[in-house]
């Protein structure tokens, strides 16, 4: 399978095909790829479309790793995208305060009580 066989998009952007397919390359052979492009490029759905059509050829899972929460929210994004004609499973993880249900909800409680 190519990248462009389950791109989530109906055409890729200038430089986009480009991006996936090196990804699709370098994950194939076992190399690293360092990509650099502006913002708003689709850095994001290139490569996930580069890596996982290489993974479904070589029986492969992905490790998709991100500085910030917003980055990852951006990766799931783009995953429901592929998801809407490929099949791809995906879990995130955040830190515990990030599912502190007490910080989420507002719930006060003394600290004592909390533990």
């Amino acid at each position: 399978m190519l990248p462009e066989q389950i791109f989530p998009y109906p055409s890729f952007r200038e430089g986009q095909r480009e991006l996936a397919e090196s990804v699709y390359l370098a994950c194939k052979n076992g190399e690293r790829l360092v990509a650099e492009a502006m913002s708003g490029f689709g850095k994001t759905a290139a490569v996930l479309a580069g890596s996982i059509a290489a993974a479904d050829e070589e029986g492969l899972q992905i490790l998709y790793v991100c500085r910030t929460k917003r980055q990852v929210l951006r990766v799931i994004e783009e995953l429901n995208r592929f998801a809407a004609t490929y099949p791809v499973r995906a879990a995130s993880l955040f830190s515990k305060y990030d599912y502190c249900l007490k910080r989420l909800t507002g719930f006060h409680v003394s600290p004592e009580t909390f533990k």
